[in-house]
């Protein structure tokens, strides 16, 4: 059987000879195995302080925003990024006779085309493996057909829809999706007739997923399909709705890594044999490699229910690849790359998922743009491990007179518990139980709206005993919204 050690080697010895190029906006989607594989190059848009500290850190990466030394240069899209000419002489100058492999985010028809047209391979399951099980409608077809537990759902054209005729199948609260992603959002929740025909008049012809609302807490999960089986671990709470993080009043803002504990074995056991049922039929189809799920826990009936397939690298694997390393794993995202170079390695799978699976110490909070329009930072942080400290501790007092010292974040009006930088530091792996990772945007970035502004991390439950965001972190949350300013853009 392989270990993390022994895989990596396996990796690297392909990796020496053929770059590996993770191509994205944001250099934090690229994290998790940018200390170890070798030849490893990270290309993204956007210049923040996760950049410098990288470069610090002897790790290759390309920052257009920096290059040029302007920021909101070109719409966030990879493939455009892929062909700028800083871009195209960042890649020839690190690959060997102009061959290697790229590695996105989210595969596109237009990405593949590009690594086909520069003669690279392809680190991702194809486009139309990802559309087929990622996509809404196509989605629904296949899990209403496996062994598992989904919401009671009808698929229609919203101009068929009978608000009293949902209501009656469904009950009083159900959810709307779109097969994509419209402006503001691909899934709506509907409380009301007058929702529901707002929604009949802006898209008459578009067919919907409609499925009744489960009432509970959110679950996410990361797995991957190999040749051995789907393996997976990071099982988490999802951390939804919170004020001080977003404006949608079910938006994602976080996961907890701990707070699992409290799930049933029956639920687990649930839990999982539905991830291999997806997991299956996703790898009969010929996808392989990364993907998520998120569920949801019934409160009243305490049954698992499976909201929706992620057929892409899960938004939370740099985090969780660091901690499975910590933890002596071999990180969900070495095996998907492992897969995709045709690597022969050994792995017991069933050993693998129950050592992975195990709650970890550890979670994770997005502070989101909370305009309807997107907003400009004008105010924010410097990047790194922050502890709470004594008060006295803003300050510098060897000249007699208290001089606030930088880097220091108030949180409550009267200046106590200051947040005080200790580590320069961009990733879970730099810091103790006692740190705090904050990573902000740079003054000047655009943030359209809903999207991510600042994240922390820390090694602990952010939740107490009730599901709630503790005390101590939502006084962290007040400094930091009071510190990260954003002014909303008029069109």
């Amino acid at each position: 059987m392989d270990t993390f050690k022994s895989l990596l080697d396996k990796v690297n010895a392909i990796s020496q000879d053929k770059p590996i190029f993770f191509v994205t906006n944001d250099a934090e989607r690229a994290l998790g195995l940018e200390k170890h594989i070798n030849n490893y190059h990270i290309i993204c848009n956007d210049d923040n302080d996760i950049i410098d500290y990288l470069q610090k850190n002897k790790i290759s990466v390309f920052s257009l925003e920096k290059a040029l030394d302007r920021q909101n240069i070109i719409m966030r899209n990879s493939n455009r990024l892929l062909w700028q000419n800083e871009v195209q002489s960042f890649i020839k100058s690190n690959a060997n006779q102009n061959q290697g492999y790229f590695m996105f985010f989210k595969i596109a028809p237009n990405l593949e085309r590009s690594a086909q047209k520069m003669n690279f391979g392809l680190l991702n399951t194809s486009s139309e493996l990802n559309r087929k099980f990622e996509l809404k409608l196509p989605q629904y077809e296949i899990l209403k057909t496996l062994d598992i537990r989904i919401p009671k759902t009808v698929v229609n054209e919203l101009r068929d829809t009978d608000y009293s005729q949902l209501v009656k199948e469904l009950d009083e609260n159900f959810i709307v999706q779109f097969n994509r992603g419209h402006t503001g959002g691909g899934t709506i929740e509907i409380d009301s007739k007058a929702q529901l025909d707002e929604l009949k008049e802006l898209f008459p012809n578009r067919s919907v997923r409609i499925s009744k609302k489960i009432i509970g807490p959110a679950y996410t999960v990361n797995a991957c399909v190999t040749k051995h089986g789907i393996c997976w671990g990071g099982l988490s709470f999802q951390i939804t709705g919170v004020e001080e993080c977003t404006s949608k009043k079910a938006g994602t803002v976080g996961n907890d890594w701990e707070f699992i504990e409290k799930l049933s074995r029956e639920v687990l056991s649930d839990i999982s044999k539905f991830i291999e049922n997806i997991g299956m039929a996703m790898k009969n189809s010929g996808f392989k490699g990364l993907f998520g799920l998120d569920f949801v826990l019934d409160n009243q009936t305490d049954k698992v229910y499976v909201i929706e397939i992620n057929a892409r690298q899960p938004a939370s694997i740099p985090m969780h690849s660091k901690l499975q390393i910590e933890s002596g794993q071999i990180p969900l995202n070495l095996l998907a790359i492992a897969e995709f170079l045709n690597i022969d390695y050994g792995i017991d799978v069933k050993a693998y998922n129950a050592d992975a699976s195990k709650p970890i110490q550890a979670s994770q909070l997005f502070l989101r743009n909370k305009f309807d329009r997107d907003a400009k930072v004008i105010g924010s942080v410097k990047a790194g491990t922050y502890r709470i400290l004594g008060d006295n501790s803003a300050f510098d007092w060897t000249r007699g007179q208290p001089k606030q010292k930088r880097n220091v974040i108030f949180t409550t009006e009267d200046r106590n518990m200051p947040l005080v930088l200790q580590n320069e530091t961009y990733a879970v792996d730099g810091i103790d139980k006692a740190g705090i990772l904050i990573l902000a945007a740079k003054e000047g970035k655009i943030i359209s709206s809903n999207n991510e502004v600042a994240r922390i991390q820390v090694k602990d439950s952010l939740l107490d005993e009730q599901g709630k965001i503790k005390i101590i972190y939502m006084v962290m949350l007040k400094g930091l919204n009071d510190n990260i300013v954003l002014r909303e853009l008029v069109k």
